[in-house]
């Protein structure tokens, strides 16, 4: 039983992260992936006919030419407080910036031809081949108990003494993955206080965020909608999300 996640950036000329890790919780993989071809293989390589979950940060259905997908506001709503909120998704949007194609649709399909489902309501721990989608900022909140999200992408009054700050609070949090249930284990190499500039920063957190991908594979795998939510359907856009005690009472 193997389990990938993808921060896959929205065209091929920039880098996307990927993890990879098995039953054990054993990281097999980290790194950066480029072209469509790239990611399948990566993907693929090794597993054979063995079951393996996939979650990708990205959108995966996307039926809307403008505006915001129904899911992307329910996110919004739901965590507007802890300001993991979604941008909007749209077919307009994303053919613009994956020149004139929705590489995650795309992806998708490639997956399907090696033997995917996109299936967010598969059953747990069952030993199938899923793919599904997934957001980090509300799955960073809610499995770290925190009261806002984690600040290291670069934006406007981000300075780096700031940005190192909050990236080195997310490889602290990640390491703690080694004594969650279920455990990642993450080499300590990945998760050791830095300092990156530039595209190396770049570069870091892009590789973060696929771990944090493959292990909301692991566990939506592990524990289905008992401590995940699925927000929307399968018709106009889903993102699939863990979820606290306390936010489970009226969701």
């Amino acid at each position: 039983m193997f389990f990938c996640g993808l921060d896959l950036a929205w065209s091929p000329r920039n880098n996307s992260g990927l993890g990879k890790s098995n039953e054990d919780g054993d990281i097999t993989y980290t790194g950066l992936v480029k072209s469509d071809d790239d990611i399948i293989n990566t993907i693929t390589n090794n597993i054979g006919k063995e079951a393996c979950w996939i979650s990708i940060d990205a959108p995966l259905i996307v039926p809307n030419e403008k505006g915001s997908r129904p899911v992307d506001k329910m996110i919004t709503k739901t965590f507007r407080t802890k300001h993991a909120g979604c941008y909007p998704a749209n077919r307009e949007i994303l053919l613009k910036y994956g020149s004139g194609r929705i590489r995650g649709e795309d992806l998708v399909q490639m997956l399907k031809k090696k033997g995917f489902k996109e299936n967010p309501k598969a059953k747990p721990r069952s030993n199938s081949k899923i793919v599904f989608e997934v957001f980090p900022h509300p799955a960073i909140v809610e499995l770290f108990s925190l009261d806002m999200i984690l600040q290291y992408k670069a934006r406007k009054g981000r300075d780096y003494e700031f940005r190192w700050n909050e990236l080195n609070r997310y490889k602290k949090h990640l390491a703690g993955l080694s004594k969650r249930d279920p455990a990642l284990k993450i080499p300590k190499k990945l998760t050791k206080k830095s300092q990156p500039t530039g595209n190396a920063f770049k570069n870091e957190e892009d590789v973060l965020d696929g771990i944090l991908c493959n292990y909301l594979s692991y566990y939506h795998w592990y524990w289905g909608t008992e401590k995940n939510r699925i927000f929307g359907d399968t018709k106009n856009g889903y993102i699939v999300t863990p979820i606290s005690s306390s936010l489970q009472e009226w969701v």
